[in-house]
């Protein structure tokens, strides 16, 4: 589990894994992390830049939840994105897979007046991060083709709904929402936002014509080295 964070889904990880190894970077947030998980007797917690930082095994599944959209600010060269992906694949078993979760730089919610969710700048994802040395996010055809470039081929989008953080839902490709089902759209609890149009009628248009997977809010994605 790459950026545990303070452990929002590290003890359910526990509970589905024979043993997990969560990586923050910040003292703090591990702290918090062991206290909250100090019962699981399968989880290792290790503080530091995953970087530096070496591992004795390979793993089924590495989990990157939230963490991929912040590469550039701890990965060092030209190709953050890619070098942090491809240190990724070389952490996994032949037949291991890399879950995913990020925001969609092309959601919906921010075309309708929610802030980009790492600035709280309006637009600034759809604008292309201007100036910005930190973070940023992907759309759909971005996401694939950076993660084909870093040595992943096979592809499984999932689009969590309203957004990976909080889903009620999630779609796939095979089950894809449809008309009227999209209207939980104003869960935005961290920062004020406006509303310049009804996105569920905005998805409704969306979806009748085969647009959802491009301005779904967020993905989950299912990667593999080989099939």
């Amino acid at each position: 589990e790459i950026g545990a964070g303070c452990g929002a889904i590290t003890g359910m990880l526990c509970r589905k894994a024979g043993h997990v190894t969560s990586v923050e970077l910040s003292k703090r947030r591990a702290d918090i992390n062991y206290a909250r998980n100090n019962d699981k007797e399968n989880l290792t917690i290790m503080v530091g830049n995953l970087n530096d930082m070496t591992f004795p095994e390979k793993f089924d599944y590495v989990v990157v939840n939230g963490v991929l959209e912040y590469a550039m600010s701890f990965t060092e060269g030209k190709t953050p994105y890619e070098t942090f992906l491809q240190r990724m694949g070389a952490y996994l078993k032949p037949e291991g897979r890399l879950l995913i979760a990020i925001e969609n730089r092309l959601g919906l919610k921010y075309f309708a007046g929610a802030p980009e969710d790492h600035t709280d700048l309006h637009f600034f994802g759809i604008n292309g991060y201007p100036g910005n040395q930190s973070v940023r996010t992907f759309s759909k055809n971005e996401l694939g083709e950076l993660l084909e470039n870093s040595g992943f081929p096979f592809l499984r989008f999932y689009y969590p709904y309203p957004d990976y953080k909080f889903p009620a839902v999630i779609y796939s490709d095979e089950y894809l929402p449809k008309p009227g089902e999209l209207r939980k759209n104003q869960r935005n609890f961290d920062a004020d936002r406006i509303t310049l149009f009804d996105e569920g009628k905005a998805f409704d248009g969306i979806l009748k014509s085969g647009l959802f997977p491009v301005f779904s809010n967020s993905f989950l994605i299912e990667v593999e080295k080989k099939e």
